[in-house]
């Protein structure tokens, strides 16, 4: 996207890049990240944030699973992350205040349909492919959003504010057990 410079010339804009040392667009989402694995978190990092970036909301969703009232059906929403963070550690435990590292002090996650303030990997039924978004979004306002915050009313609340948006897309197919 050209920007104009002082000088009256073009400059381009670096875009934001949402990724991850575990995994790209396109790739099956490693095990370990899944309900069949370790069920943590995978670590992921961005860049090229935006000037006027108040905070950012990352959230994984299952485009596959239709809930009534609830979808998107999310399986992670993180949000009030600080501009100055440049990504997730792997393995963020299950509460609502994330108290480190330090650039991510502020940062909430939010309940899922899975009633806890934590990240739950996919288990969709088995022999069945879903497919999956790790969407960045990046806020240009202070939306006022306390802990506790259901992942639906996250994204509700950010809606219109989004300046920049990245994500990565990947899939997941559950093996069948005889």
């Amino acid at each position: 996207m050209p920007v104009l410079t002082p000088a009256g010339g073009q400059t381009s804009v670096p875009r934001l890049l949402l990724e991850s040392p575990s995994f790209k667009t396109g790739d099956s989402l490693p095990m370990q990240y899944t309900a069949d694995g370790r069920n943590v978190s995978p670590p992921m990092t961005w860049r090229s944030v935006p000037r006027g970036t108040i905070h950012l909301v990352l959230s994984f969703q299952d485009d596959d699973e239709i809930v009534p009232l609830q979808s998107p059906f999310f399986h992670w929403v993180v949000y009030n992350i600080p501009p100055a963070a440049t990504g997730l550690p792997e393995g963020i435990p299950a509460i609502e205040h994330i108290t480190a590292p330090p650039d991510l002090i502020g940062s909430c996650q939010a309940y899922t349909a899975f009633s806890f303030p934590m990240y739950r990997g996919p288990q969709p039924p088995p022999g069945v492919t879903h497919h999956y978004k790790f969407i960045l979004r990046v806020i240009d306002v202070d939306a006022g959003l306390a802990s506790g915050l259901f992942s639906n009313a996250v994204i509700k609340a950010v809606e219109g504010h989004v300046i920049a948006q990245s994500e990565i897309a990947v899939t997941y197919t559950r093996k069948v057990r005889a």
